[in-house]
């Protein structure tokens, strides 16, 4: 629980503190909620954690990225790692801009925790800030 806490302290929106090296750390089935009140912050890791009965799955893309779902899209597509202005983005495959609709920047991560925003300030305003948390077996 210590571990969980210490996490959870790293994780309150500092910038990334460790820095995503490939998509495939991403792959895997994640508890996931979304958040827009700072004072909703910390409750919502632990709700994502709570989520984990039905987990959301992140697949391997077939071009080395992930599969996530873009501001309202039914389905997942692939998105890419791209770096602009020293922060990490989760981009369209198809669209490779950090300013896209669908860009995400990550805004946390640990190695089992995750934290992300669209960049386009109405997709935010929609979405807020969305918080994976890795079920089952914790990685290192």
């Amino acid at each position: 629980m210590r571990l969980a806490a210490a996490l959870l302290a790293t994780l309150c929106l500092a910038p990334t503190s460790a820095y995503a090296q490939d998509a495939s750390q991403f792959v895997g089935r994640w508890g996931f909620v979304s958040y827009w009140n700072e004072a909703d912050q910390r409750r919502s890791f632990a709700q994502a954690r709570g989520e984990c009965g039905q987990p959301y799955a992140i697949a391997r893309g077939p071009n080395g990225g992930v599969m996530l779902h873009g501001a309202d899209a039914v389905e997942a597509s692939e998105v890419v790692l791209r770096e602009s202005g020293g922060k990490r983005y989760f981009v369209p495959i198809a669209e490779p801009n950090p300013t896209s609709r669908n860009a995400r920047e990550i805004v946390a991560l640990e190695a089992n925790m995750f934290v992300t925003r669209y960049v386009d300030p109405n997709a935010h305003s929609r979405y807020g800030y969305k918080v994976y948390v890795r079920c089952g077996g914790m990685r290192r």
